[in-house]
């Protein structure tokens, strides 16, 4: 698999935001933009549905998951 960097600069930021309006639609400029500034994870971002907006605002449910962890008590005689 080819190793991915995270875009850092501010101005490649805009230019890819820019780019994605002109060659393919707003509607992808705005999932990049969205993505960029609500700091989830992949899974999450993939997972958002149109029936999350509700009132003109993104709804966002997080769900953790509950780790279970098992203490064994050792004593010493």
């Amino acid at each position: 698999m080819p190793e991915v960097q995270a875009v850092k600069d501010h101005d490649t930021v805009k230019l890819i935001s820019f780019l994605l309006e002109k060659q393919f639609s707003q509607q992808l400029a705005d999932v990049w933009n969205i993505g960029l500034n609500l700091a989830l994870r992949i899974s999450d971002l993939l997972s958002i549905k149109f029936d999350d907006i509700q009132d003109g605002r993104l709804v966002i449910r997080e769900y953790h998951i509950e780790v279970k962890t098992s203490y064994a008590s050792i004593f010493m005689e």
